[in-house]
């Protein structure tokens, strides 16, 4: 792998580790010829998708997944979402744009991805509040 001068410089400062000490991913990944874009998992796969785990980087750890096709309620669009549940620990990891809703079509704004956060908020209000005083 050639380097650039901005990374010869950055290592003989300290500022980046040594490239010559990565391993060198290019020959496992490299690429026979053009492939199709992946863009959704198919309906087929939603009682089992399968994805490397992003987090466990450079460990192709595998988590498997079933999708649940669900609606976001952070604004009046009601866009479609595909909330992807851990088979593990039956919790939410994840949500993508749902391609087969017919008004958002796989279409989202920031919001729909974040509802993780709220989900996943300790703040959260679990149950419902009852009133202690009077009301006002």
């Amino acid at each position: 792998m050639k380097r650039s001068w901005i990374e010869t410089f950055s290592e003989s400062l300290g500022l980046i580790p040594k490239i010559s000490d990565r391993p060198d991913w290019s020959e496992e990944f490299a690429m026979e010829g053009p492939r199709e874009l992946y863009k959704y998992p198919d309906p087929s796969e939603w009682d089992d998708f399968t994805e490397l785990d992003p987090k466990a980087w450079p460990e192709k750890k595998e988590r498997h997944y079933f999708i649940v096709p669900t609606t976001c309620f952070n604004c009046e669009s009601a866009c479609g979402l595909l909330a992807y549940v851990d088979k593990d620990s039956n919790e939410v990891r994840k949500f993508e744009g749902n391609p087969h809703h017919p008004g958002s079509r796989g279409r989202n704004c920031a919001k729909g991805p974040a509802t993780i956060n709220q989900i996943n908020d300790t703040e959260r209000i679990l149950y419902p509040m009852k009133r202690v005083g009077e009301r006002g």
